[in-house]
């Protein structure tokens, strides 16, 4: 997905790489539901978690490449994020009660916009001063912190930066390779079902796909098929 994808800016702002895009949010939500399903109606089939696996790393990337290039405001695109984190926490919680494993990917996704924001902030002012390397470098460590607090910890927070780094410096693509064993070690099956994401993205940046963009479905979607395979699982 990484390498494939890096194309010089004017390339990446081509409408088949949009729908490109649109078209791996698509991979993500199916691998996302079936992640679900696999929590709550069928817990004994491995299968249904090492297709999850490949949701976040997902969305991370596409998040982050809207953020780089499809946003007009990159601060709204982060109050938004946050807003939707907040609210569909609740359900999150309810739902997943019984496997919890922390804060929804929403507050993951926020800090690391959040971050990335500073940073682009910092990076083009004229006069980076030592205060203001000093204040993102701050942030950044509660950051971390706050991220062992998520479902995906300090790795998925790393991970979803990265993409930030590996899309602007092509060199610094190991790096994500990295993060992405990372994202689930010590499990082997998870590690390689992830990894999957970059054949994936591969294959997916070779084929010629027209996808309309659906700027708000997922963010709706999230909290109603998170109820409706509950009530599946444990009220049909």
């Amino acid at each position: 997905m990484i390498n494939t994808f890096l194309l010089k800016k004017e390339n990446i702002l081509s409408e088949n790489s949009s729908s490109i895009i649109e078209f791996l949010k698509w991979v993500g939500i199916l691998s996302m539901t079936l992640d679900h399903i696999g929590i709550l109606i069928y817990k004994d089939y491995d299968f249904f978690r090492m297709i999850g696996r490949l949701a976040f790393p997902i969305f991370g990337f596409v998040l982050i490449y809207n953020f780089m290039y499809h946003t007009k405001s990159k601060v709204k695109y982060i109050k938004r994020l946050v807003l939707f984190s907040v609210l569909f926490e609740t359900i999150h919680f309810f739902v997943l009660k019984n496997n919890y494993a922390g804060l929804n990917i929403f507050f993951i996704y926020s800090m690391a916009l959040y971050f990335l924001y500073l940073f682009e902030l910092v990076q083009d002012s004229k006069e980076r001063s030592k205060e203001k390397i000093l204040f993102v470098s701050v942030i950044f460590a509660l950051l971390l912190y706050a991220s062992r607090y998520t479902e995906y910890g300090i790795s998925g927070l790393l991970l979803t930066i990265s993409f930030y780094f590996t899309l602007k410096y092509k060199h610094l693509t190991i790096v994500t390779l990295f993060l992405l064993v990372f994202l689930n070690a010590p499990a082997v099956k998870y590690i390689l079902s992830t990894l999957a994401v970059v054949p994936l993205g591969y294959l997916t940046a070779k084929c010629s796909v027209t996808i309309p963009r659906s700027r708000y479905f997922f963010y709706l979607y999230y909290p109603v098929h998170l109820l409706i395979i509950w009530m599946y699982a444990y009220h049909w």
